[in-house]
Formats: C-alpha cells, structure tokens, sequence
C-alpha cells in the first residue's frame, strides 16, 4: 500500500492544483520487480492466512490420529509447551516466534538506527509472514488451552502473549506511523506554500521499517512539508517549500546525500514546480486499493461459518432432508469444531477488529467501508447463528392440560444447535405434539403429548431416523 504523509497543510477538497512545469526526467533503470509489506491488511494476506491455519490444524488432527506417529507428536507438544511455559527461555523463544511473524521488522529497526540499510528481511521472510503467523496463532491456541485451568500460569503465559502481539504486528504499527505521520516535519514553525514537487526512486527500501527511516530522514528538512513513500514503487515524493530551481540544484542533492547516510541509495527523478501558493498536497492514499481489508466476502462467510461450527451447512442439511431429497442427519461439524468455538470467534473478533481500524487509518473511500460493513454484518450473523436458533427455536413446553402426557425421549445424532432446531421441529410438527424441548448436549427431549390428538410415536421415531436421528422412549413423566 501506499505510505502517505502530508504535514503543516491539509489538503483541501475543493482546492485544485495550478498548472505545473516539469523539468526534463532522469533517465531511469529498467524497472525491478514491485516490492511488497506483506502487512495484514495487504490483498490476498487473509486468504493465504487461514489457508495455512487451516492447513496446520488438519496436519497436526491428522498426524494425531495415526497410530505409528501418535506418540511422536505428542512428546513434540509437551515439549513444545514445556519450551514455551516452563523454560527458562522461553521469553527467548517467544521473541524468536514473534520476529519470524513480523519478518524480522524489530531488527531491521535496530539496523536502520544505525544507517546499515536494508538487510533483506523482508525479501525472504515475507512471502511466508501468513504461514509463520498462522503457526503463532495455533502455538497461542495451544498454550493458553493448557493455561486456561491453571491460574498459576496464566501471568506468565499472558505475558508471552503481550511480546508476540506486539513483535509480530510491528510491520503494521510501522506503517500507521509512517502513514498518520508522527514525526513532524523541521523544527515546528509554519512552513510556506508548497512550490515544487522532487520524485526520487530508491533502492534498499524492502519493508515497513525501511519507510519509516526514510520518513524520518525526509522529515529532518525544513523545505520538506510533506512526503509519499511507496514502497511497492520503490519512490518517494517530497513536497518543497522552494521554487523547481532551488529544489533541483540544491534541495534535491541534500535528500540524496540524506538518504545515502542512511542506507539507501537515491537518485532524483524529476522535479516539479508549482504555482506560487498552492497548497494542495495530493491524497493518493485516501484511494488506495479498495479491496477490503478483511479479505473480502468470501473470506467473511468462512470466518463466520468456523466460528459457528459450520451451523449454516447443517442446517442446509436439514433442509434437504426435510424435502426428502438427502438424508445425512447430523454431519459431525459441532463435534471437531465446537470445542474451539469461542477460540475462533476471538481470533475472528480480532481480525475484524484490525480490519476496522486499518480502514480507519487509511481512510478508505465510502465504497470500500460499504463493502467492509457488509462483510462484517455477514461473518457476524453467520457466527451467531447457534444462539439464534435457540432463541428463535420454538415455544418452550407448554403447561400439562387435560389429557396431555410428558415423555422424556432419548435422540441420538445430534451434534449442534442446527441439529437441535432441526428434531424439535419435527418434534413440533408431529400429530398430539402441544410442545418440545430438545438438548443436544443432553442427548434428549421432552414432549408434550395429548394421544387422544392421534399422537403416534412410532411415526415420529420413524420420521427421526429417516433424517438420520435415533428416537427412545425412556419414560412417561
């Protein structure tokens, strides 16, 4: 993405730019191949993301279950975990993990605060930043499965936590300071008008802490009152306080000389002059990509339907078993999935959270916050979804009336709230049938039926087992 700055002038809608002359160009080298963050909010990142997490946890659930390697990864995990929890190190491995998800961002910081440049981090880690911070996430799964119950561990593992959120989204705090502009440009006092604009194109900058340094570096010169690095174009544009003159012979060199001592190699492109009092710097990043942040719709349904259990499949399930045209009863979604239900819904929240404020901070236009609103509405009905279906699943057991009896029934098969909403509707639909509660987890129901309104259960318990359900009279209360 672009990482844009404009300091001392605000630009103004209805302001336009007065015309331009532009000096002739620098003849530039044949173009090198795009470089890119690799952040978190960056196209393609979240697909890539969940495809490995996704990838991780069916490796490790299958290598679980065969028996010849059962053993092997389950000294793996203990040590794993005695690593990461008991160890005297483990702050150490921590940091390790977090630097592996940040692509090294931390130490190239420390290199740039020396002016050794770019050391090619990024350029090797970062097209396996989504991998290494899927693996993070299921680590963190792992560790704070074993904390949960054990209060004792619960500071020390938090602890862990707070060092590799913080070193593995280093590249994206990185990026909002550069972008929001942090660092003030001189020494504070009003600048003039911006009369010229100077390209430079650069080599050696790679990654989030690269634009940092040369925002600082740009930073540092009074007749700079704003800047636009972009990495993906290895450019950086600076807008000056002196004529194209001034900025080509004088100005321009001295950025040169400023970024060279910092590491990086420069070389002036053009030079642009504007008009005397123009002040508008262009907002190039308020465009931007208008994909969304969150990795779009798709991405959104997968979101939801993980953190509910895959609740909407079972419940089309049950729809095609209801118009008779497949009868699978309860497809097991609940039972691998449930026991992670809130883990995912807490990684979703927070994905989507981030989505939100690097929105926010990026200050997309109304289409894409349309369309990320859309998504968002989406995952949340999705992932909502079984505590919907017990909200809206029915009245609840009507009071005994004349006549009307309470079986308690055994149902074997379900899984899920789906499969709860699904039997109790069919519990509810049968003949003498006044009301139904069913529990999923329970494993049973209870009816209340009136047989002179031609209740057969035999009917119902055939009905059942036709969706794939198994029905037991156990008693009549």
């Amino acid at each position: 993405p672009l990482l844009h700055c404009a300091h001392r002038h605000a630009p103004s809608p209805s302001m336009a730019v007065a015309p331009m002359t532009t000096s002739p160009p620098v003849e530039k080298p044949p173009a090198a191949p795009e470089k890119k963050a690799f952040l978190i909010w960056d196209e393609g990142f979240a697909l890539r993301f969940f495809v490995c997490l996704l990838a991780i946890i069916a490796s490790v659930a299958g290598a679980a279950q065969v028996q010849e390697v059962q053993l092997l990864v389950w000294e793996a995990y203990q040590e794993m975990l005695f690593r990461l929890m008991d160890g005297a190190s483990r702050m150490a491995w921590w940091s390790v993990i977090g630097l592996l998800s940040s692509s090294c961002c931390a130490l190239q910081l420390l290199l740039n605060a020396v002016n050794f440049g770019c050391a090619g981090f990024n350029t090797t880690l970062g097209p396996l930043r989504p991998f290494f911070c899927a693996l993070t996430v299921c680590i963190q799964g792992a560790v704070w499965y074993t904390a949960y119950d054990k209060p004792f561990q619960r500071l020390y593992v938090g602890a862990c936590t707070a060092l590799v959120v913080s070193l593995t989204l280093l590249p994206e705090m990185t990026a909002i300071w550069v972008q929001r502009g942090v660092a003030r440009c001189g020494a504070g006092e009003e600048a003039g008008p911006i009369r010229s604009h100077a390209v430079l194109a650069l080599d050696g900058m790679n990654c989030a802490a690269c634009t940092k340094k040369v925002a600082e570096v740009l930073d540092a010169f009074d007749e700079v009152v704003g800047r636009e690095i972009s990495l993906e174009r290895k450019e950086v544009v600076a807008f000056l306080t002196v004529p194209m003159s001034e900025a080509g012979a004088a100005v321009g060199p001295k950025l040169v000389k400023g970024l060279s001592v910092a590491g990086f190699s420069a070389t002036v492109s053009s030079v642009t002059d504007v008009a005397k009092g123009a002040q508008a710097v262009p907002d190039t990043a308020a465009g931007g990509s208008e994909g969304i942040c969150c990795g779009g719709l798709p991405i959104s349904i997968g979101a939801g339907l993980l953190s509910s259990s895959c609740c909407l499949l079972q419940l089309g399930l049950n729809l095609l078993a209801s118009f008779n045209v497949l009868h699978v009863g309860c497809a097991g979604f609940n039972k691998v999935l449930g026991p992670w239900r809130w883990h995912l819904r807490l990684l979703t929240a927070a994905w989507l959270s981030a989505s939100w404020l690097a929105t926010a901070l990026r200050r997309r236009p109304r289409r894409a916050v349309v369309r990320l609103l859309c998504s968002t509405a989406v995952c949340m009905v999705l992932m909502f979804l079984p505590e919907g279906l017990l909200m809206l699943g029915g009245p609840a057991v009507a009071p005994p009336t004349e006549g009307a009896q309470v079986l308690e029934v055994s149902v074997e098969g379900m899984g899920c709230e789906a499969c709860q909403t699904h039997v109790q509707g069919l519990m509810d639909r049968a003949s003498g049938v006044v009301g139904s509660r069913v529990d999923f987890k329970a494993g049973r129901a209870e009816l209340v039926v009136n047989r002179d309104w031609a209740f057969d259960f035999q009917a119902l318990a055939q009905r059942l087992e036709e969706d794939g359900y198994t029905a037991t009279l156990r008693s009549e209360l």
